[in-house]
């Protein structure tokens, strides 16, 4: 790639000032994804791109130059198209507010993670997790402020769980955690951890909190929406 991020015709990669990471680029070439969805396969020195093979342009005919121009531009566009899809696709599983995964990507996440455990007979256990009072809150201090409390919140939940755990903005002021690898006794641990984080410490604008918790383990239910309905019912 060309650092402008214009495709290009290079002769002499390792010589070209303009050429970023070319070595490493050729290195996950073969392996990228984009090489399939590109019809793009690298042979040493030489591109072949739809059953037709152009190398370096002193090695091709009259007109190649052109022609791998055309070729480089296509694969730029197609390159900026990908990424553009990539773009899309994490904002679109992100809660713009927290920066956590969305309620769509939680749910996904979920399907995943309780295939897993029950391939491979492991335990997991979904916690749901509700801001206590956060709709009075709303209505005496304001959007704004009520909007710092949350991602405070969501800060300290955060800290709380462990690095291989999934924490998520399942919508309004309601989080949801998968606990990977863990039965309803060591995620309570965690969610007592986490519980204690938020309302010893003041938040933003001196204001408190608390949370609840419910909890419910793969082995209480059947379903990934059973897991999530039996973890709701137990917040209250």
């Amino acid at each position: 790639m060309i650092e402008e991020g214009a495709g290009a015709v290079v002769d002499g990669l390792a010589r070209d000032r303009r050429v970023v990471g070319v070595h490493d680029a050729v290195d996950e070439a073969h392996e990228h994804p984009l090489r399939h969805e590109l019809g793009l396969h690298l042979h040493d020195r030489l591109l072949v791109h739809e059953n037709r093979t152009v190398g370096p342009p002193h090695e091709l005919g009259q007109g190649s130059e052109e022609r791998l121009q055309e070729y480089a531009d296509l694969i730029a566009i197609a390159l900026g198209n990908a990424v553009d899809r990539a773009r899309l696709d994490s904002h679109a599983a992100t809660d713009h507010l927290t920066g956590m995964p969305n309620h769509r990507a939680f749910r996904q996440r979920l399907a995943d993670e309780v295939a897993r455990a029950r391939r491979h007979d492991r335990p997991l256990t979904v916690a749901l997790v509700d801001i206590d009072g956060f709709r009075e809150l709303n209505d005496s201090a304001g959007l704004e402020i009520a909007d710092d409390v949350l991602a405070e919140v969501g800060r300290r939940l955060g800290r709380a769980v462990r690095e291989e755990d999934v924490l998520a903005r399942m919508g309004g002021d309601e989080f949801g955690v998968i606990f990977v690898e863990s039965d309803r006794h060591e995620a309570l641990l965690v969610a007592d951890r986490a519980r204690r984080s938020v309302a010893e410490a003041p938040l933003r604008h001196r204001l408190r909190a608390t949370i609840s918790i419910g909890l419910c383990a793969l082995e209480a239910a059947t379903s990934e929406d059973e897991l999530l309905r039996r973890a709701d019912a137990a917040l209250y």
